[in-house]
């Protein structure tokens, strides 16, 4: 999911980590473990220059044209870094996506 931040005009993503469905046996039956908790995560870059991606940027439309729901980022991970909420500090239970 794309997500602009209208307070400073940021362009950022939000990512999902969830680890796969685990096929094991119970009472000798083949059954599929649920998945686990969701992880919410926010990756947000800027440009080769240095220059903060804003929601009119064109690596943000190029995004929005070619990311789609579900698309796998192999080269990034969520790291331990909370994202704090801008107005009150507070950790808001998603974290900060790196390049690993």
């Amino acid at each position: 999911m794309h997500c602009v931040n209208k307070v400073n005009n940021t362009y950022c993503i939000s990512v999902v980590e969830s680890g796969a469905p685990i096929k094991t046996t119970l009472a000798g039956k083949t059954v599929i473990a649920s998945k686990p908790n969701r992880v919410f995560g926010l990756l947000s870059v800027k440009d080769s220059d240095g220059n903060k991606v804003t929601a009119d940027h064109p690596l943000a439309r190029d995004f929005m044209s070619t990311l789609n729901k579900d698309d796998l980022l192999p080269e990034w991970k969520l790291s331990s870094n909370p994202v704090l909420d801008t107005q009150t500090g507070e950790e808001t239970g998603m974290f900060w996506a790196e390049p690993i």
